[in-house]
Formats: structure tokens, C-alpha cells, sequence
């Protein structure tokens, strides 16, 4: 069977995890990926999780700082559809492989660069490690610790893992627009953006009102555990065997379905608690009912409570996991989510899965990762007979074609609620689809909250419409019939009940690209549960991760971002298909698959695998040099795991001596006398305040950035390097005026992206409707009996 990239040819000259990630998605659907590799090889081929990242690409050793090898990167260069590098801005120019220089090669070439910081700023030079760009940022601020002050090291590569994404859908979109253009383009994205997407909407701040929330969100947090600021719904509880559950019953009727299999209805006679879960009469009473669910948890094990939650159906619940332990959980069997490959250095091998279900054009692995420079000779031959499958990139372009935006003329229908979901299409309607969501007459449920919803719904048109009825079905399907994608994440056994079925829509729109976004999916024995935000952190093992050896488990807060990016590049991957093959198909994304590549650095098994590595007890980081450290006037956080990063600090710090030091002579012996030399630094670091340590190491190249400035909110909208790099937009709403949101997540070169605002319940049912063929006469005699609303108010009923 055809798969979504087949055809593409990537030349991927990047390292580390994001741009692993975003090649292994296309190599997974049929790009052929050749991976430039410098002579000392990929850094990462050290990790465990290279033999999962490179799986079926191809391996070509090439030095970049010789002719030879720039000669060779440019012939490869010419038959490529797409290239992609993660250097820091300028290097890529400087080794004669930057965009410029590649596209008077080949000006159909799609070169996608992703970064730390983005191109421009101060902090452009910065190297792009993960956590450093969270420490910098003001992502490690603003969450308590379990034992200790001060900022927290977030141990979930979020931001490398979200770039990985953005950068395919930025591909994968600008191949499409190719095709009416005949042109490539630069597509740039970075970690920094990847961050905007896990900000659920807490920093959208209405135009001037900043200097007051900044002064709310630098307002410091009081002492208490990670557990005191979570919502009701969501709280961890310990069990009788010691085990720790995430609930997940945050909307009233689930939680009540909760409460009332603890014996604890009776808690909604007293009028105190009659507006649980979401209201409380004051944080006393908040904590006196905790306290009472907290009694009820630990009468019973963890897996007695859940077979009881599934023998409900319809309580959300999950017990919290290593990544080792998801690996083995029903529903992760059941959807294929670990599968076997047969690597020539380890043998059997379990790895992750497919990011997707695609039916006509399933994912396959093409095969185990290469060993560094396993096809140097071969692509070299084939170079030097002329080329057989890179003499030029495979498209056929309209001559003349002109569009504005990426994903113009690709219209995206929405049935969606939450985050999860509906962000993923707001990612497409921001490189320019139409995405008209359908929601009911009172409107979507998630506007009842306004620090989230602008956000999922910008750049959105809205029809109101009531699908129980039967006319509302009949206007549903006139819109199928002209749309290209459909996405929704109702839980299964409602499709049918209202017409949204795949069949019945199949019926209707043979063509029609059809992406049902679910939790755990559509079969299986979780299928039917419910599954929010924070049941992620609880069952792929990032909890667990990011709450520090011997803690209990608390919520690692990417559970929805880390789904609504599958959202988007499932929708992307099947357009790809469609645009090849011409025909629809069913999709599938899931928030627990989703999220587990999140992790992926360690959803994998083999015989001799070494353990998982934690954060410590008090959550400073991995091992001494990617850790946070208290100067006594700021905490830095440090990264340098090379041998090359270590030499430079140790001559920064002027302490040759550690570089004499037998116990720390090799990366192995490092992370053997881990605790002495986090000892020996702690005391080299308190001679001088974090910000001079950053500027003193920064100078070196040494990654080292103060932790504990200002938060993510204030950071990004104060700093001057979101401003430099266009990541802030200010949107204007008829109804609550101007207000500060994130820009483009992915930038085009040569095309623009979208930025309007988000609509009121059904702001364009009247025009969608009179696209579709209804006279005023019709559509008036529909809104009298309630079938659809137009222009109705931002919240509804």
C-alpha cells in the first residue's frame, strides 16, 4: 500500500532529539531520509534512543569543513525535496550549506531550519538544549518543588519534542503549497515556539492590562507541594498498595460519577459543595473534601480502583507509571503502540509504535538504524552513475500557480472540544486552511473558559448547528460534501447517534480525509473512558520522570499540547496522502501515543538497556552537568554533557584540576563520581551571581543560563527576543478588544500565516449557509426552530 511520503527525499543534517523525531515521522510514511552524519558521527548515537530515532534511514558520513564533502552535500542537495538542519543560526551559511546557497541548486527545495531561540535576539547563539531554553525562558519558575525552594527542572523534553512536529507540518506544508507553486521555501521554527503551543492560554493578556499581570504573574507562589494548585478534579491520590492515581473527572457529570462510587454522594446535600468540582467556599473546605476522597483512595489498591473505574466507563482515572510500565498497559498493546524490530547490535528490540492509524496508507518501519556510514558508498555510487533516485525532487507543479498561505483552498471541518483537539486544527488554520467549527447552539463548553478558548479557537470560522435533529444533519452534510478534512473527539458510541460515523460521512464525501482524535482510541478496553490533560503524565511514565527519585508523582503538564501537535500532523500527513492518491481515509491520532514520544528517549527495551535515569530527589536535574545550581545570588542551570563542553567550563571555572581528576576524565567515569562532582561544582559555582556566570560562560560557548528570572508569562511578553523573532501577535476581538497572543509557530519564507480572531457561537452561520445553497428564507426558518443560531454571544447557555 502507498504511504503519506512516499516519494519525499530528506536530507537531514540535524542532531538531537527534534530533528530525530521529525525525520523518523516521514521516514515512518515512506520519505526516504538520508541522515549526513559529521566523521565523529551524530552525538546522540551514544543514547539508547538512537537506534529508535535513525530507524530505517540512511547514513552518510560527510565532512562539511572540507570541499569534498560540501561538493557531495550539494549534489545530494539538488535531487532533494526537502532539507532539513538544526545549527545555530549562521552555521549552516558558514558550511556552505544554508538556504541561500542550496536553493540556486534547486529552487523547488524545501529547507526547514529549526533552532533554540530563533534566528534573531540576543539569545539567537545560544545552544539549543532543552532545558536550557526552559531555564532561560522562565518555564522552570512557578512550579513548587518537593523539598526545596526556587525553580524546578523539567525533566520532559516538551519543547525539542514540539519543534519535532512543527517542523513536518511546516514541510509537509510547504511541499503542498509546492504543488500549486512549483517553488520551495525556508521554514523555520524552533524550540521557543514549540513553547507556545504547551502554554494552554494563561499569558493571551488583554492590551493595557500587562504591567498588572506581570505583577500577578511574578506574585510568588506560597510554600506548599505540587499537588496544592490542582484542580479538584485532578487530584493524585495514594492507594493501599502504595501506588499513586491521577484522577481525571474534571466535568460535573464525571466527577459526580466519581464521587458516587467513593460513598460520598451524599457530600451534595450540604450546600457548601453543592458547585463541586470546580467551586469550593473556601480553600478550608476544599482541603476537608480532598481530605475525604484522599480516606476513601486508600481502602483499596491501585488496580482495584481500576477495574472498578473501568467497569464504570465513565470515570476518568489513571495509576502513575514508569515509561517501562506503559509499555506493558492494555491499551497500549492493543493499539500497536510497542512493536519489535530486529536491530543488528542489540537484537530484539522493543520500540514505540506509529504516531498514527492511517488506513489506506499505514506507517510501516523501513527498517533498524544504520550504522554510521553504512551508505556512504552506496549513495556516492549512485551519485557518481548520475544519480537514480535523487536527480531531482518528485512534484508536479502547476506552472503558474499563486496563493497567499500554505494551506490555501483547504477547508477543515472541527467537532471538537477542549484543547487537545481543537489546537490542533487551529495549527492548520494558521498556515492558512479554513477551519469552520461546528458546535452546538449554546456554544462549545470551553468557553466558559476564557484563558484557553481564544486560543483554540483563533483564526476559526463558527457554525452553530444542532446535530440531535435531523435537518441540522442534512447542513452537516452539505458541508462534508464540500470539505476537504473532518476532525472530531467524541468518545465512541456517539458517533452514530448523530451522523458522524466514518461510514455515514464516507457515504457522503468519499474524499473526504477523516481524523477522529481520541484518547486511548477507538477500540480497546479503555476505549469508552474518559481522558483529560493530566492523564498523559500518569501513563506514559513523564509523572513519574519529572517528580525527582523517591517523590510522589505529579503532573507533568503536556498531556493536551503534546496531543493537539498529533492532531495537526496526523491532518497534515493526510492531506499529503490525499493530494498523492486523490482518495479519503479513516485516521486516527491518540492522546496516550501522542504523548508517549514525548518519552521516547526511553519507550524502548532490549537486553542490557541501562535503567532510566531520574531528576534527584530535589529536582535539579539529571547528573551534574545538565543540572540547576543555587549561586546564592540566582540558580543557573548548566548543560554540557560533551567532553569538548566539559573541557571549556573547566578552564572557564579556571579549575584545571577537575580536567586532571582521574574520576572525571571520560563521560562514563563522570556519571560514575556523579555526587563528587556535583559536590565540586556547587562549590566553583557560588563564587559569583548566576547572571555573571551566564555571561562568563556564555562567552566560553558553555550553555549556562540563569533559571530564576522572570516567568514564561512575563518572559513573553517583555522580552525583546519574542518581539525580534515575530513570536507575539496582538489580535483585536469585537467583543474584548486587543490582546497579546502567540505568533506563528512555523514561519514561511515565501508565504504568510494567519492570525484572526476567534469568533462568537455561530458568527458565520448566515454566510456558511448561504455557501451551502440555503435562501435567507430557509436559514431564517431553521434559526425559529433552533436547528442553527447565527451571531449568538461569546459564551452562550
Amino acid at each position: 500500500m502507498a504511504q503519506a511520503c512516499e516519494g519525499i527525499k530528506v536530507l537531514d543534517f540535524s542532531q538531537g532529539m527534534a530533528g530525530a523525531i521529525a525525520t523518523m515521522f516521514l521516514c515512518d510514511n515512506g520519505a526516504e531520509v538520508i541522515k549526513v552524519e559529521p566523521p565523529a558521527g551524530d552525538r546522540d548515537r551514544a543514547r539508547p534512543a538512537f537506534l529508535q530515532w535513525a530507524r530505517g534511514k540512511k547514513s552518510v558520513v560527510l565532512d562539511l569543513k572540507t570541499s569534498e564533502g560540501v561538493d557531495t552535500a550539494h549534489r545530494l542537495a539538488r535531487g532533494a525535496d526537502a532539507v532539513l538542519e538544526s545549527f545555530r543560526p549562521g552555521v549552516a551559511d558558514r558550511l556552505g550549506i544554508g538556504y541561500e546557497t542550496l536553493r540556486k541548486l534547486n529552487d523547488s527545495v524545501v529547507y526547514c531550519s529549526i533552532t533554540g531561540f530563533g534566528p534573531k535576539g540576543a539569545y539567537r547563539n545560544i545552544k539549543g538544549y532543552d532545558a536550557v531554553v526552559a531555564a532561560k525562558t522562565g518555564r522552570m519558575v512557578g512550579q513548587n518543588c518537593w523539598k526545596r525552594p526556587g525553580p524546578m527542572f523539567d525533566a520532559i523534553p516538551r519543547m525539542s519534542y514540539g519543534a519535532a512536529h512543527l517542523a513536518v507540518q511546516g514541510i509537509l506544508a510547504a511541499l503542498w503549497a509546492r504543488e500549486k507553486t512549483g517553488k520551495g521555501q525556508l521554514v523555520q521554527t524552533s524550540l521557543v515556539q514549540a513553547a507556545t503551543v504547551h502554554s494552554l492560554g494563561q499569558w493571551q493578556v488583554m492590551a493595557g492590562t500587562e504591567e498588572q499581570r506581570i505583577k500577578e504573574f511574578e506574585t510568588p507562589r506560597p510554600p506548599g507541594t505540587p499537588q496544592d494548585s490542582m484542580p479538584a478534579g485532578y487530584i493524585i491520590v495514594e492507594c493501599k498498595d502504595g501506588r499513586w492515581i491521577q484522577m481525571a473527572s474534571t466535568t460535573v457529570h464525571i466527577f459526580r460519577n466519581f464521587v458516587n462510587l467513593l460513598g460520598l454522594e451524599g457530600i451534595y446535600e450540604d450546600a457548601r459543595f453543592r458547585d463541586i468540582p470546580y467551586t469550593f467556599p473556601s480553600p478550608e473546605e476544599r482541603a476537608e473534601f480532598l481530605d475525604a476522597i484522599r480516606a476513601k483512595m486508600i481502602q483499596k489498591t491501585s488496580g482495584e480502583w481500576t477495574e472498578l473505574f473501568l467497569k464504570d466507563g465513565n470515570i476518568g482515572g489513571e495509576r502513575y507509571e514508569t515509561t517501562e510500565e506503559f509499555m506493558r498497559h492494555p491499551q497500549a498493546l492493543h493499539n500497536g503502540l510497542v512493536i519489535e524490530v530486529d536491530d543488528p547490535r542489540v537484537g530484539k528490540m522493543k520500540q514505540i509504535g506509529h504516531l498514527a492509524t492511517f488506513r489506506e496508507t499505514p506507517s510501516r518501519i523501513q527498517g533498524p538504524a544504520p550504522d554510521q556510514g553504512q551508505h556512504t558508498q552506496e549513495v556516492g555510487a549512485e551519485l557518481a552513475r548520475g544519480g537514480t533516485g535523487w536527480s531531482s525532487p518528485a512534484f508536479a507543479a502547476s506552472p503558474n500557480g499563486r496563493i497567499n498561505t500554505p494551506l490555501e483552498g483547504v477547508t477543515v471541518l472541527e467537532l471538537a472540544s477542549y484543547y487537545a483537539a481543537p489546537f490542533g486544527a487551529t495549527l492548520l488554520a494558521e498556515m492558512g486552511a479554513r477551519v469552520i467549527k461546528i458546535e452546538p447552539p449554546s456554544g462549545d463548553l470551553m468557553r466558559r473558559i476564557p484563558e484557553v478558548f481564544p486560543k483554540t479557537m483563533q483564526g476559526k470560522e463558527s457554525i452553530a448547528i444542532d446535530l440531535k435533529t435531523a435537518e441540522g444533519r442534512a447542513v452537516f452534510h452539505r458541508l462534508v460534501e464540500r470539505a476537504d478534512a473532518l476532525m472530531h473527539n467524541f468518545r465512541p458510541g456517539s458517533w452514530e447517534r448523530i451522523g458522524l460515523d466514518y461510514d455515514t460521512i464516507r457515504a457522503v464525501n468519499p474524499r473526504l480525509l477523516y481524523l477522529y482524535a481520541g484518547s486511548y482510541g477507538s477500540t480497546g478496553p479503555y476505549s469508552r473512558q474518559p481522558a483529560f490533560h493530566p492523564t498523559l503524565s500518569a501513563i506514559t511514565g513523564s509523572g513519574i520522570r519529572m517528580s525527582g527519585k523517591g517523590n510522589p508523582p505529579m503532573d507533568s503538564g503536556q498531556g493536551d499540547p503534546d496531543a493537539s501537535l498529533g492532531v495537526a500532523t496526523g491532518l497534515m500527513m493526510g492531506l499529503r496522502a490525499g493530494q498523492r492518491t486523490g482518495k479519503g481515509q479513516y485516521m486516527e491520532t491518540r492522546m496516550i501515543t501522542t504523548g508517549s514520544f514525548d518519552v521516547s528517549d526511553e519507550f524502548l527495551d532490549y537486553a542490557g538497556k541501562p535503567a532510566e535515569r531520574l531528576p534527584d530527589a530535589e529536582q535539579h536535574g539529571f547528573h551534574a552537568l545538565y543540572r540547576l545550581y543555587d549561586t546564592g545570588r540566582g540558580w543557573l542551570f548548566l548543560a554540557c554533557p560533551s567532553d569538548e563542553e566539559w573541557r571549556a567550563l573547566c578552564r572557564a571555572l579556571e579549575r584545571d584540576d577537575l580536567l586532571e581528576d582521574v574520576r572525571f576524565s571520560t563521560g562514563e567515569s563522570r556519571l560514575e563520581h556523579d555526587a563528587e562532582l556535583i559536590e565540586a561544582l556547587e562549590t566553583a559555582l557560588r563564587e559569583r551571581s548566576a547572571d555573571e556566570f551566564e555571561k562568563l560562560l556564555l562567552g566560553r560557548d558553555v550553555a549556562a543560563v540563569r533559571a530564576d528570572g522572570p516567568s514564561w508569562p512575563t518572559f513573553f511578553l517583555t522580552d525583546p527576543s519574542i518581539g525580534e523573532n515575530g513570536l507575539r501577535a496582538t489580535t483585536t476581538h469585537p467583543h474584548f478588544g486587543d490582546y497579546h497572543r502567540h505568533g506563528p509557530t512555523v514561519t514561511f519564507s515565501e508565504l504568510q500565516t494567519v492570525h484572526g480572531p476567534p469568533a462568537v457561537i455561530g458568527q458565520h452561520t448566515r454566510p456558511i449557509m448561504q455557501e451551502l445553497g440555503y435562501d435567507d428564507g430557509e436559514i431564517r426558518a431553521l434559526e425559529e426552530q433552533g436547528v442553527v443560531v447565527h451571531d449568538g454571544p461569546w459564551t452562550g447557555g
